[in-house]
């Protein structure tokens, strides 16, 4: 959300906030590698995401200008009680969203990506009395490479997996490209099963 500052002209958000899963440290280079070819194959010109900012979003609760006192410890709180399961994900396939001038190039999964959509409708259920988060009626789960004007048709791209066994708070330090892991929540084998 952006502020009105003294002068009347509104200040950009410089926070935001948001729960993800993030990829294993084997999995960070080659999901690299797979950016680096689609970019060089499609000549597209965005710059790539930084391979320590790759993340499946699960939730966000917006942008601010600070972030809201009660925020970190409302949302905490509630992700504490989040009860489920690790389980195994494959990305197997890469795709542009369109979206106004820049398109999102990402890579989607086949392999978990319906467990993904249960442990993101677990984690929207969990903190569904804050009025913040903003719960996606239609949720992809996918992985970032970077922002183009040109798009992509879907690809396949060689298969990189990964056991998810956490979800993670981030605060994003907005226009700097900075994350903070706020806080870590591990998925248990006796937790709720993810159909």
């Amino acid at each position: 959300m952006s502020q009105l500052s003294l002068f009347g002209a509104e200040t950009p958000a410089t926070d935001g906030l948001f729960l993800a899963v993030l990829p294993q440290v084997h999995a960070r280079p080659r999901i690299r590698a797979a950016a680096d070819e689609l970019r060089a194959q499609h000549g597209l010109q965005g710059r790539l995401i930084a391979a320590d900012r790759y993340h499946v979003s699960l939730l966000s609760f917006g942008e601010y200008h600070g972030l809201p006192p009660n925020l970190v410890p409302d949302v905490m709180r509630a992700a504490a009680a989040i009860d489920a399961p690790p389980f195994d994900v494959v990305f197997d396939r890469a795709m542009s969203f369109n979206g106004g001038k820049r398109r999102t190039l990402v890579l989607c999964a086949s392999d978990g990506a319906a467990k993904l959509v249960t442990l993101q409708r677990v984690v929207s259920a969990g903190v569904q009395k804050l009025r913040s988060a903003r719960i996606k009626s239609q949720f992809v789960p996918h992985v970032t490479l970077l922002y183009d004007e040109r798009s992509i048709e879907e690809q396949p791209i060689e298969r990189i997996g990964w056991t998810i066994t956490e979800f993670v708070l981030v605060h994003s330090l907005l226009g700097r490209g900075q994350y903070n892991i706020l806080a870590r929540w591990p998925l248990r084998a006796d937790g709720v099963r993810l159909h």
